[in-house]
Protein backbone atom coordinates (compact mmCIF):
# COMPACT_ATOMS: atom_id res chain seq x y z
CA UNK A 1 0.00 0.00 0.00
CA UNK A 2 2.77 2.43 0.87
CA UNK A 3 4.58 1.64 -2.38
CA UNK A 4 1.50 2.60 -4.40
CA UNK A 5 1.27 5.98 -2.61
CA UNK A 6 4.96 6.68 -3.31
CA UNK A 7 4.57 5.73 -6.97
CA UNK A 8 1.50 7.92 -7.43
CA UNK A 9 3.20 11.06 -6.13
CA UNK A 10 5.03 13.01 -8.84
CA UNK A 11 8.77 13.52 -8.34
CA UNK A 12 10.09 16.68 -6.71
CA UNK A 13 11.55 19.43 -8.89
CA UNK A 14 15.09 18.75 -10.10
CA UNK A 15 15.85 22.43 -9.52
CA UNK A 16 15.47 21.93 -5.78
CA UNK A 17 12.71 24.49 -5.26
CA UNK A 18 10.41 22.07 -3.40
CA UNK A 19 7.56 21.95 -5.91
CA UNK A 20 6.60 18.87 -7.86
CA UNK A 21 8.30 18.27 -11.18
CA UNK A 22 6.92 17.04 -14.47
CA UNK A 23 8.50 14.20 -16.44
CA UNK A 24 7.84 16.08 -19.71
CA UNK A 25 9.91 19.02 -18.38
CA UNK A 26 12.85 16.89 -17.25
CA UNK A 27 11.46 16.66 -13.71
CA UNK A 28 11.52 20.47 -13.37
CA UNK A 29 8.56 22.50 -12.18
CA UNK A 30 7.20 25.05 -14.69
CA UNK A 31 9.13 27.97 -13.20
CA UNK A 32 12.49 26.19 -13.00
CA UNK A 33 11.92 24.74 -16.49
CA UNK A 34 11.41 28.25 -17.95
CA UNK A 35 14.54 29.51 -16.18
CA UNK A 36 16.55 26.52 -17.41
CA UNK A 37 15.35 27.05 -21.01
CA UNK A 38 16.22 30.77 -20.83
CA UNK A 39 19.76 29.92 -19.65
CA UNK A 40 20.21 27.40 -22.46
CA UNK A 41 18.95 29.84 -25.09
CA UNK A 42 21.20 32.59 -23.76
CA UNK A 43 24.24 30.30 -23.88
CA UNK A 44 23.30 29.10 -27.37
CA UNK A 45 22.79 32.69 -28.57
CA UNK A 46 26.17 33.71 -27.18
CA UNK A 47 27.85 30.76 -28.92
CA UNK A 48 26.20 31.68 -32.23
CA UNK A 49 27.32 35.31 -31.90
CA UNK A 50 30.89 34.23 -31.16
CA UNK A 51 30.88 31.92 -34.19
CA UNK A 52 29.54 34.72 -36.42
CA UNK A 53 32.18 37.12 -35.15
CA UNK A 54 34.91 34.57 -35.82
CA UNK A 55 33.62 33.91 -39.35
CA UNK A 56 33.39 37.64 -40.10
CA UNK A 57 36.94 38.15 -38.83
CA UNK A 58 38.19 35.26 -40.98
CA UNK A 59 36.48 36.69 -44.06
CA UNK A 60 37.87 40.15 -43.31
CA UNK A 61 41.39 38.76 -42.87
CA UNK A 62 41.08 36.79 -46.10
CA UNK A 63 39.94 39.89 -47.97
CA UNK A 64 42.88 41.87 -46.56
CA UNK A 65 45.31 39.15 -47.62
CA UNK A 66 43.84 39.07 -51.13
CA UNK A 67 43.97 42.85 -51.37
CA UNK A 68 47.51 43.00 -50.01
CA UNK A 69 49.01 40.37 -52.30
CA UNK A 70 50.41 41.92 -55.46
CA UNK A 71 49.10 40.48 -58.66
CA UNK A 72 51.87 39.48 -61.06
CA UNK A 73 51.63 40.70 -64.60
CA UNK A 74 53.74 39.55 -67.47
CA UNK A 75 55.67 41.93 -69.68
CA UNK A 76 58.01 41.11 -72.56
CA UNK A 77 61.65 41.71 -71.74
CA UNK A 78 64.16 43.24 -74.12
CA UNK A 79 65.49 39.87 -75.22
CA UNK A 80 62.03 38.48 -76.12
CA UNK A 81 61.49 36.47 -72.93
CA UNK A 82 58.29 37.08 -71.02
CA UNK A 83 59.12 37.94 -67.41
CA UNK A 84 56.71 38.48 -64.53
CA UNK A 85 56.41 42.04 -63.27
CA UNK A 86 55.16 42.51 -59.72
CA UNK A 87 53.02 45.57 -59.23
CA UNK A 88 52.62 47.19 -55.83
CA UNK A 89 49.19 47.32 -54.20
CA UNK A 90 47.29 50.61 -54.09
CA UNK A 91 48.46 52.97 -51.38
CA UNK A 92 45.17 53.50 -49.54
CA UNK A 93 42.77 50.54 -49.79
CA UNK A 94 41.54 51.12 -46.23
CA UNK A 95 40.70 54.76 -46.95
CA UNK A 96 38.57 53.77 -49.93
CA UNK A 97 36.68 51.18 -47.88
CA UNK A 98 36.20 53.54 -44.93
CA UNK A 99 34.45 56.26 -46.95
CA UNK A 100 31.28 54.74 -48.44
CA UNK A 101 29.65 56.73 -51.20
CA UNK A 102 26.20 55.40 -50.42
CA UNK A 103 23.56 58.14 -50.70
CA UNK A 104 20.73 56.38 -48.88
CA UNK A 105 17.89 58.20 -47.22
CA UNK A 106 17.56 58.06 -43.42
CA UNK A 107 15.31 55.46 -41.81
CA UNK A 108 12.81 56.31 -39.08
CA UNK A 109 13.28 53.75 -36.33
CA UNK A 110 10.65 54.98 -33.86
CA UNK A 111 7.33 55.61 -35.63
CA UNK A 112 5.64 56.68 -32.40
CA UNK A 113 7.51 59.99 -32.51
CA UNK A 114 7.67 62.87 -34.99
CA UNK A 115 10.64 62.55 -37.35
CA UNK A 116 11.40 66.27 -37.04
CA UNK A 117 10.90 67.21 -33.38
CA UNK A 118 10.80 63.71 -31.77
CA UNK A 119 7.50 64.55 -30.04
CA UNK A 120 5.21 61.63 -29.27
CA UNK A 121 2.48 61.39 -31.89
CA UNK A 122 0.37 58.68 -30.29
CA UNK A 123 -2.19 56.96 -32.47
CA UNK A 124 -2.79 59.93 -34.73
CA UNK A 125 0.64 60.34 -36.30
CA UNK A 126 0.57 61.67 -39.85
CA UNK A 127 2.40 59.47 -42.36
CA UNK A 128 3.73 61.53 -45.24
CA UNK A 129 4.40 60.28 -48.77
CA UNK A 130 8.12 60.43 -47.95
CA UNK A 131 7.43 57.48 -45.55
CA UNK A 132 8.05 59.33 -42.29
CA UNK A 133 5.64 59.95 -39.40
CA UNK A 134 5.10 63.54 -38.24
CA UNK A 135 3.18 65.42 -35.56
CA UNK A 136 0.36 67.86 -36.34
CA UNK A 137 2.83 70.75 -36.58
CA UNK A 138 5.15 69.10 -39.12
CA UNK A 139 2.61 67.11 -41.14
CA UNK A 140 2.62 69.47 -44.14
CA UNK A 141 5.34 69.04 -46.76
CA UNK A 142 6.48 72.65 -46.40
CA UNK A 143 6.98 72.26 -42.65
CA UNK A 144 9.27 69.24 -42.70
CA UNK A 145 11.11 69.71 -46.00
CA UNK A 146 9.53 66.74 -47.73
CA UNK A 147 11.76 64.83 -50.14
CA UNK A 148 8.84 63.41 -52.13
CA UNK A 149 8.51 64.80 -55.68
CA UNK A 150 4.82 65.75 -55.77
CA UNK A 151 5.08 67.51 -59.13
CA UNK A 152 6.72 64.52 -60.82
CA UNK A 153 4.22 62.11 -59.28
CA UNK A 154 1.26 64.15 -60.57
CA UNK A 155 2.80 64.40 -64.06
CA UNK A 156 3.24 60.65 -64.13
CA UNK A 157 -0.32 60.08 -62.91
CA UNK A 158 -1.72 62.41 -65.58
CA UNK A 159 0.28 60.76 -68.34
CA UNK A 160 -1.04 57.34 -67.28
CA UNK A 161 -4.67 58.43 -66.97
CA UNK A 162 -4.99 60.67 -70.02
CA UNK A 163 -5.00 59.13 -73.46
CA UNK A 164 -2.75 60.54 -76.10
CA UNK A 165 -4.79 62.28 -78.79
CA UNK A 166 -3.18 62.17 -82.21
CA UNK A 167 -4.77 63.14 -85.52
CA UNK A 168 -4.87 60.62 -88.33
CA UNK A 169 -2.07 60.89 -90.85
CA UNK A 170 -4.11 59.76 -93.83
CA UNK A 171 -7.22 61.56 -94.97
CA UNK A 172 -10.15 59.21 -95.25
CA UNK A 173 -12.16 59.39 -98.45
Amino acid sequence: MEKQNQQQQPPLCAGGCGFFGNAANGNFCSKCYREQKAKEEKQLGAQVQVQKAIQEQEVKNAMEVVAATPSPSFAPAADGIVAPVVSSPPLAPAAAAAAPTDDSKPVQLDTTKCFNCKRKVGLLGFRCRCDFVFCSKHRYAEEHGCSFNYKGAQKEKLSEENQKVVGSKIDKI
